[in-house]
This record gives structure tokens, C-alpha cells and sequence, in this order.
């Protein structure tokens, strides 16, 4: 995602995670307009002025029929309502080729992003 401010200056690109979500809340904010309570997303502005500040833990996204996914900043698990589960480690597999959920060297990781998944999206909120 980029965004450009023209009254801001412009910064170095972040590795900070944002979904799609962000952008009312940080387009709100910007436009000085509130924001609805019930929103979800969190405005990324506090990222425009420093890219390096602590931010989200994870991201949220749902998925085709309903399967739920979590993705951190290694890794992203997708979690089926059949129970299939997928697992895929995005600094040695960022195309998502291999499927290491089975793998029992990553049965640890797998159940502490399923409990953060289930923790949901505010557990994984920056800290203001």
C-alpha cells in the first residue's frame, strides 16, 4: 500500500503491516472527519511521520468460504472452517508454495498463531 500526504514529508517505505481495512480510519484522520466506534481498522498516520515505530503484530483477513487468516511478519497461517489448516513461512516461501502446517518442527508456531487468530485483531493492535 502507499500513501502520499502532500502537507507531509515524505518517508522511508515501512515493513510495518496494514490491511486494506486501514484506509478509512487513516483517510478519516487526515481529513480531520471522526471515525465510528464499530471500525476496525486503525489509521496508519502515526506511520506516515515514523515508518521504524512499534506497530500491528499481525494482520486479519477473511477469506474464500469463510476460512480466516492471520499474517505476522514471517508468517501466515489460513485456518479452514473444515479444520484444514495451512501454514507457510513468507521469508523462506513468500510465494506460498509448501504447506508446513503438518510439519511437527512447526506444530509450536502453528498453534500460537491460531491463538492469536482467535485472540482476534484487537489483541494485535499497536500500543498508543
Amino acid at each position: 500500500m502507499m500513501v502520499k500526504v502532500p502537507w507531509l514529508p515524505a518517508q522511508e517505505p515501512t515493513k510495518a503491516l496494514v490491511d486494506l481495512i486501514d484506509i478509512y480510519p487513516t483517510l478519516a484522520e487526515l481529513c480531520r472527519l471522526p471515525t465510528p466506534e464499530y471500525l476496525q481498522g486503525t489509521s496508519v498516520v502515526p506511520l506516515l511521520t515514523d515508518p521504524t515505530r512499534p506497530w500491528k503484530t499481525a494482520a486479519f483477513t477473511t477469506i474464500v468460504r469463510g476460512a480466516d487468516s492471520i499474517r505476522t511478519d514471517r508468517y501466515r497461517l489460513i485456518q479452514h472452517p473444515n479444520g484444514q489448516t495451512e501454514l507457510y513461512d513468507l521469508e523462506t516461501d513468500p510465494d506460498e508454495d509448501h504447506n508446513l502446517a503438518q510439519e511437527p518442527a512447526h506444530a509450536e508456531t502453528v498453534k500460537s498463531l491460531q491463538a492469536k487468530l482467535n485472540a482476534g485483531w484487537k489483541a494485535a493492535l499497536p500500543l498508543k
